[in-house]
Formats: C-alpha cells, structure tokens, sequence
C-alpha cells in the first residue's frame, strides 16, 4: 500500500457546497473507483444499513449516500462484497 488517501473538506467549504455529496464525496469515491483502490470503512456499512432502515435521518446521510454509490457501481450489495474482519472492499476485484 503506497498510502491512505482520505477525504478532507474544510467545514466552511462543506457548509457552502450547493450540493457537498456531489461535489467533494462523488469525485473522490470516482477516483478510488478508478483507481481500484482498497476501500476501508470507518463505520460499518453493513450495520448502518441496518440503522437506514429505521431512521428517516440516517437515510438521508451522506454516508447512507456513499453506500446507495458504492453498491451501484459494485452492482452488488455491500453485505456481499466487504471483508468483515478488515471492514475493506478491494475495488479492484469489480473493476471491469
């Protein structure tokens, strides 16, 4: 692994953002997508998924957002794909 890439938005840049999901996360999960990297959880997604399904809010997360992209592009479930001991999804098992 050459290093840890991470997304870093100043709040004020968050905050202002017409849309913040599309401008700061889509670009990054695109460039990780693109480059097949290997995608590490902080959260469980998996349990989140779990919280999507009782809480209005949590469904309009950006994270709940995150997980709707990812599995779109995998074409696949997240509870189907991600290591559980590693909380990883190697991207470029999907790359086609």
């Amino acid at each position: 692994m050459e290093g840890v890439e991470m997304l870093n938005v100043s709040p004020h840049s968050w905050n202002t953002a017409k849309d913040a999901f599309k401008e700061y996360n889509v670009p990054f999960l695109e460039d990780a997508w693109n480059k097949g990297e290997i995608f590490r959880f902080v959260t469980d997604p998996v349990k989140y998924k779990e919280i999507i399904k009782v809480n209005e809010k949590a469904r309009e997360s950006t994270f709940a957002k995150e997980i709707e992209w990812i599995e779109s592009k995998l074409g696949k479930k997240i509870e189907e794909v991600i290591d559980t001991k590693t909380g990883t999804i190697d991207l470029s098992k999907f790359k086609k």
